[in-house]
Formats: C-alpha cells, sequence, structure tokens
C-alpha cells in the first residue's frame, strides 16, 4: 500500500488517519531495540516480476519498523515489503524516494500480532528488477503510554539536497533514519559524524547503499551525508510519539472550539 503525502515538513502517518494527532509535550526518549543489514550480490533478485526475496530478521517486542531500500537504478519495479505477513508502508512523498532505488518503508508493529523473535522480511516486485538489493533496517521502542504511537513526524524536506545530502527539519525530539543511494564506484566514503551506522556497501550489482540513524535527535535542522561518489538521492524521516485524543477528548476539544467562535460573533 502507498500514502501520498504533499510535501511538507510535518506528517504523520496512523492508523486512525481521519483522527486528530498532536505531538506529545513530553515523552521518554525513543529507543533502538535491534538494527540490521543485507547486501545481495549475485543478481539474486535479478530478473522478471516475481520474487520473493526473503531475509529472516528479529524486530524484537518493539514498537516500531523501518526498513530502507537500496537498488540499482535499472529497471522500474515496484516493491511490496512484507514483515511476519504484515504489509510495510512506503513513505511516499520523499525527495530521494521518488526515484526508485531508494526508498524507506514502515511498520506499526504494535498493530500485528508479532510480539518479537525471528520473523520473515520479505520483499517481491512488480516488473523488471532493477539488479541486485541491498537494504538496512531499525526496530524501535517508544516506551508508550495510553493513547500514544509512534509514527512518521517530519519527511526530508524539498531544498537542500544534491544526491549526497539529505536535510531533515524536526520540532520535537525524534529518532532519525537516513538512507542514500549511489552508483557503484570506487570510492565508498563514511557517513555523516552524526549518523550510526546500519550499513554501508558497494558490492551488490552496480549499485552502492548506506543508511543510518541519530537517536535523540532534538528539534532543529538536521543534514546527513554519505561521502561516496556518483551520488543519486538521499532520503530521511524523522520518528516521533504522537497522542490520540480519545473520543470524548476531541469532542470537547471541538466543542471548546465552537463555543469560542460563538462568543466572537456576539
Amino acid at each position: 500500500m502507498t500514502i501520498n503525502f504533499p510535501r511538507v515538513r510535518t506528517s504523520v502517518i496512523s492508523a486512525a488517519v481521519a483522527a486528530p494527532l498532536l505531538l506529545a509535550s513530553a515523552h521518554g526518549a525513543i529507543t533502538l531495540v535491534s538494527s540490521g543489514s543485507h547486501t545481495q550480490g549475485n543478481s539474486s533478485v535479478d530478473g522478471t516480476a516475481g520474487g520473493p526475496y526473503n531475509q529472516t530478521i528479529n524486530a524484537g517486542a518493539s514498537d516500531f519498523l523501518i526498513v530502507g531500500v537500496s537498488t540499482e537504478l535499472g529497471g522500474t519495479s515496484a516493491y511490496n515489503v512484507n514483515y511476519d505477513g504484515n504489509a510495510m508502508t512506503l513513505v511516499d512523498g520523499l525527495l530521494g524516494g521518488d526515484l526508485n532505488q531508494n526508498k524507506i518503508y514502515i511498520l506499526d508493529l504494535t498493530g500485528t500480532s508479532y510480539t518479537g523473535g525471528n520473523a520473515t522480511l520479505s520483499f517481491t516486485w512488480t516488473a523488471t528488477a532493477g539488479g541486485d538489493l541491498g537494504f538496512g533496517w531499525v526496530s524501535l521502542d517508544g516506551d508508550l503510554g495510553a493513547g500514544e504511537s509512534l509514527a512518521v513526524v517530519a519527511k526530508d524536506d524539498s531544498v537542500g539536497q544534491t544526491g549526497s545530502n539529505v536535510e531533515l527539519v524536526t520540532t520535537t525530539d525524534t529518532f532519525n533514519f537516513a538512507n542514500f543511494n549511489h552508483n557503484r564506484s570506487n570510492s565508498n566514503g563514511a557517513l555523516s559524524s552524526n549518523l550510526t551506522e546500519v550499513y554501508r556497501s558497494a558490492s551488490f550489482g552496480s549499485n552502492a547503499g548506506a543508511a543510518g540513524y541519530e537517536q535523540g535527535a532534538t528539534a532543529g535542522t538536521h543534514t546527513y551525508t554519505w561521502a561516496a561518489t556518483n551520488p543519486r538521492s538521499g532520503t530521511a524521516i524523522a520518528i516521533g510519539v504522537v497522542i490520540v485524543p480519545e473520543p470524548s477528548s476531541a469532542a470537547l476539544i471541538g466543542l471548546g472550539g465552537l463555543a469560542l467562535i460563538l462568543r466572537r460573533r456576539k
């Protein structure tokens, strides 16, 4: 499933899309539960539409899963990604993510039956796959309270992108994840020092990919880079804690707003 967002600096993905969402003003830090990566050579995902290509990972007893996918430029394949039988959501509207070879997928694990342990991360594709596949993943815990969930609260901005550079603007403390795609070359430079590396490889197909995260990122502008040559795109998202008001609270908020409007009309 693909959810399209306007190019704005703050967006929220939630199962309750119609409900108003408020950022938590104070909350414990979002913490990393587990992470890992895989780069696949030997053209194992080349070919016509099909799959699946499966990899076993352990996301642990976490709240949220992020998967950054990097593929070769050739082909026009649209990937579907599933974890433990649950479809992951493509975060669309990212500047770099508009290029097919660099994508970020997410899954709210609190809405599934997954409780931890090894499970299958599965990729299928709908057209000719453009060569080999690399991906990095992180799972997160938010120490969530009643009515709280983790969600995408910011995406890469539409300015300041050069292919090896991605800029992310946040308004609250978040967990940030950046994913990169480069054409393979003799250079495989380091990620910027504000990123903890998840993977960095120039060994799959003619492609190079990398991903990293910043935990406990403060409100403000965050710039992430990868120093490899022949850059194609960078993408980034920020995960934050959101509060979904209970129906009674939402109704009170609505009534309060109505009262203010009526008062001003008198």
